[in-house]
């Protein structure tokens, strides 16, 4: 055998894959849940705040998160929607002045059984204001908007509006998952502050079935540790567990 002479050994990936801890937290009652359910499917809305009673939904949230993961907060990495309502849920049920809360377009709302049948998409039916115009109506519902960090690629030039491709699409967790799993260590905990189609979909539940506001989950594919591999691939299953329904009203 000369030098020249070799054998190509194939190595086998010895990298285990990536696990996390991953909660789930549906927003506060908005104007739009308190709306028709087909005013909503084919009336355009303006980015809808959350009520009174939302607002009460995620502070509550706040005492239920601050016992469940009281030892653990400085861990704690928190996403939420482009979407008004689940930013500023987000800002209420963690006020603490050290957690950010970033904002990611992969978690945007998906269109419902009616938008769909319209034809209609998420960006149609809450075309987005731009970021000023959010961070008012925060301001003006003493809801401070300054710990938010906004993705790179969320907004235009100017830095104040959402780039034309982020009001059309609509959210996946596991996409969003996907593309963020080089950030995050292993065993870290991540907190996704989102809607209730997103969560129907990602745990993989009928449109049906009821997601409360302000409701907290705990979603896992290892029963044991209760922690989630990343990335996730489309066909793979995903456990949940009801960790917190706060105080409902006849409308959801």
């Amino acid at each position: 055998m000369t030098d020249d002479d070799y054998f190509v050994v194939p190595v086998p990936n010895l990298q285990s894959r990536k696990r996390i801890y991953l909660y789930l937290i549906r927003h506060g009652q908005s104007q739009a849940n308190v709306s028709p359910l087909l005013k909503k499917a084919t009336d355009p809305y303006t980015d809808p705040t959350l009520t009174r009673l939302g607002m009460e939904q995620a502070i509550t949230d706040s005492h239920a998160i601050a016992k469940c993961f009281h030892k653990i907060l400085r861990k704690i990495r928190v996403y939420t929607s482009v979407l008004l309502r689940a930013q500023e849920t987000a800002l209420l049920a963690f006020p603490q002045s050290n957690v950010n809360i970033y904002v990611s377009n992969h978690l945007k709302e998906e269109p419902n059984i009616l938008q769909r049948k319209f034809e209609r998409g998420e960006g149609e039916n809450f075309p987005l204001p731009s970021i000023q115009a959010q961070q008012f109506k925060m301001r003006r519902a003493n809801i401070n908007p300054s710990r938010l960090v906004y993705e790179t690629n969320l907004l235009q030039p100017d830095g104040f509006h959402y780039r034309p491709e982020v009001i059309r699409t609509t959210g996946n967790v596991k996409r969003f998952l996907h593309e963020h799993a080089d950030d995050w260590r292993d065993g870290e905990i991540i907190v996704l502050v989102i809607h209730g189609h997103l969560i129907r979909h990602f745990l993989g539940v009928p449109d049906s079935t009821k997601i409360p506001n302000g409701g907290i989950y705990q979603a896992f594919d290892d029963p044991i540790r209760r922690t989630l591999s990343i990335p996730l691939h489309t066909g793979e299953q995903v456990q949940h567990l009801l960790l917190y329904h706060p105080p409902q009203t006849d409308r959801e």
